[in-house]
């Protein structure tokens, strides 16, 4: 929904929604994921470490979820 110059999201749908502070290289990856959306994090890290974090991510999502994310 649009409020002011901004969209946000509706309540109903944040409420849905996991927010949580996650150390992608140490902490274990959540599981059963419909969506991860990753953006501008690769891009900081070196290969071996985004190859890590991929693999983890691959093992969260559920077998017809998505990965959102740039072009690293």
């Amino acid at each position: 929904m649009k409020i002011d110059s901004h969209y946000q999201v509706a309540k109903g749908i944040r409420e849905m929604i996991i927010y949580a502070p996650h150390n992608l290289l140490k902490d274990p990856p959540f599981s059963r994921m419909d969506i991860i959306s990753c953006q501008n994090v690769l891009i900081y890290l070196e290969a071996s470490s985004q190859n890590k974090i991929m693999h983890a991510f691959h093992f969260a999502l559920k077998p017809a979820g998505y990965l959102v994310s740039r072009k690293i």
